[in-house]
């Protein structure tokens, strides 16, 4: 296995990062959930949730997967010294808000909006309470739940699920 992730060296070099690369990168992340050979993290996901692990213990998607592996890339990049001739970061993984460089975690939707209607609190915007629907999954909220999952204690809309919090 160590000669097929060989790839995995040429992060951090160039300007983009290849298909090779991302492919490689698959079959590494499989391999740290058990399966060798991993060519679907849409598969190996299936395969794990069939197995009842909790979802914050579950593999990434491939979107969530490339837009680190952009992420990563360019600190390599900026680690390697090579600032002169460096691309904007907004090509890999990130995003700018308000002169603020934010990372971009997936470029699809969360999940499919019925499954999200399935997992989305209810709860007040000031608290989550005993019976929020995240909690009781074991789940931390999300921007998608009526609380919207906030966390920013100068927000005073934070939300108080123990597993969004952790």
């Amino acid at each position: 296995m160590a000669d097929e992730l060989l790839p995995l060296e040429h992060l951090g070099i160039g300007q983009q990062v290849s298909q090779e690369i991302i492919d490689k990168c698959v079959l590494f992340v499989g391999a740290l959930y058990g399966k060798s050979h991993c060519k679907s993290l849409t598969d190996l996901r299936c395969q794990k949730a069939l197995g009842n692990i909790p979802a914050k213990k579950m593999p990434p998607t491939y979107d969530a997967l490339v837009q680190h592996i952009y992420r990563a890339h360019y600190q390599l990049l900026v680690w390697k010294g090579l600032s002169q001739d460096l691309p904007p970061a907004t090509d890999f993984g990130f995003t700018s808000e308000d002169g603020n460089m934010q990372a971009v975690m997936m470029t699809q939707t969360q999940a499919a909006p019925e499954l999200l209607n399935e997992i989305c609190c209810q709860c007040p915007s000031d608290s989550c309470h005993v019976e929020c629907v995240c909690l009781y999954n074991e789940q931390p909220c999300t921007a998608a739940c009526s609380c919207e999952g906030t966390l920013f204690a100068n927000d005073e809309t934070t939300c108080n699920n123990f597993y969004t919090l952790s």
